[in-house]
């Protein structure tokens, strides 16, 4: 029962914008063994965490499918929330060193990513029709990329998703049972898992300035894509409400 809760938990992480799995599993004090785990292709132990994943992700992708149709503003408002909040927790110094966090280097990687991110904002990735097989090669890539990074503690990999213009789709997914296009993109999350997970760690670590100094101007410029029409008090309190979860989530890492 445990591992089937803990699942679930991991599942809203993969959901919510801004929240990371990486970060889910430090938390659960499991993100060294669960890396430790995957290197060595043991999965056994966590046949009840699928299962609580598995059903987490069709939960929680029903519940936001549902209130993006009925409050379309607040609910943009609070995934805007979330991921500019992600943003600083990426610059944030867990290993001190960072021991000065902004120099002209670092701006020039923050602008490039703040720049690449309002580009991608314009003109998404990928914009994925259902029953179109010539964009499942899409879909495949946004779960090799999604998955991989979200191992990563402060990377959502959500708000990769929504980088990529592929997060609305894959939550209609989820929503619509589409097992086709869903079998595709978890084929592709199994291989970014296996396949790029650690050597994405390894760089993250080797080259953590530009990776965390880049990756937070990519979220701050992507956010353009749910920024509301109209801005009301239901708006302002979704976007903080967001910020605060997603604050306080990465403050326990």
């Amino acid at each position: 029962m445990k591992k089937l809760l803990q699942g679930m938990f991991f599942g809203l992480s993969l959901i919510l914008p801004g929240m990371s799995g990486g970060t889910a599993f430090v938390m659960m004090g499991m993100y060294t063994r669960v890396l430790d785990d995957l290197s060595s292709l043991n999965f056994k132990p966590y046949l009840g965490f699928g299962l609580g994943t598995g059903g987490g992700l069709l939960l929680w992708a029903f519940v936001v499918s549902h209130l993006l149709e009925t409050w379309p503003g607040p609910v943009h408002a609070f995934l805007l929330g979330a991921l500019w909040a992600s943003a600083p927790l990426l610059l944030k110094d867990r290993d001190q060193r960072l021991h000065t966090p902004f120099t002209a280097m670092r701006s020039v990687y923050l602008l490039a990513g703040l720049l690449l991110g309002l580009a991608i904002a314009v003109e998404p990735l990928a914009v994925f029709q259902l029953g179109n097989p010539r964009a499942y090669p899409v879909v495949f890539l946004a779960g090799v990329i999604s998955s991989a990074t979200m191992l990563i503690p402060g990377v959502s990999g959500s708000a990769v998703l929504l980088i990529l213009g592929m997060y609305y789709e894959i939550l209609g997914f989820l929503r619509q049972f589409a097992w086709l296009p869903l079998g595709i993109f978890v084929l592709g999350c199994v291989l970014g898992i296996l396949g790029l997970a650690r050597f994405l760690h390894f760089f993250y670590l080797r080259y953590r300035s530009f990776f965390s100094f880049f990756v937070a101007g990519l979220i701050i410029g992507s956010g353009r894509t749910l920024f509301p029409a109209e801005i009301t008090p239901a708006v302002f309190l979704a976007a903080a409400a967001g910020a605060l979860i997603v604050t306080k989530w990465g403050g326990n890492n």
